[in-house]
């Protein structure tokens, strides 16, 4: 297997990988002194929360 292969194996999981990508492009930016700017956004309760994200001016694509 690929080390890259991260889902359908014992220790790794597709979380680990997307937090490893994260830290080595935000390592990446810093040595070439670029800002770097993150927005976390909790979606667990996403369809909970749908109707409010009109007000918060989400419009488009991004409601459909």
């Amino acid at each position: 297997m690929s080390k890259n292969q991260y889902g359908f194996r014992a220790g790794h999981s597709t979380q680990q990988i997307t937090i490893e990508q994260l830290i080595d492009k935000i390592s990446q930016a810093i040595e070439r002194n670029e800002y770097n700017v993150g927005i976390f956004l909790d979606l667990s309760k996403a369809f909970d929360t749908v109707n409010k994200l009109e007000h918060y001016g989400f419009r488009g694509n991004v409601l459909e």
